[in-house]
């Protein structure tokens, strides 16, 4: 079982790019402000996941992924 936890990590953190434009396309200039909003935020993540490969969301659930992003959100602000 961990090893398949490892990999849909591994998976997940290889789109935080991907989630990183999606939620900038959203949220706009104040992604910085907004980013601290755990409402707003799970809303926007749970669209972005729709854009993420179909073999990503095949093995890993929505809200795996919400979590995931949510604990990684400082990642998730453009330099």
């Amino acid at each position: 079982m961990l090893a398949v936890k490892d990999k849909a990590t591994e998976l997940l953190e290889a789109q935080l790019p991907r989630v990183r434009a999606k939620l900038e396309e959203r949220l706009g200039p104040t992604t910085r402000e907004l980013i601290g909003d755990d409402a707003l935020m799970t809303r926007c993540l749970g669209e972005a996941y729709e854009f993420l490969p179909a073999p990503v969301r095949m093995m890993v659930k929505r809200e795996r992924f919400v979590s995931f992003c949510l604990e990684r959100r400082d990642r998730l602000i453009a330099a």
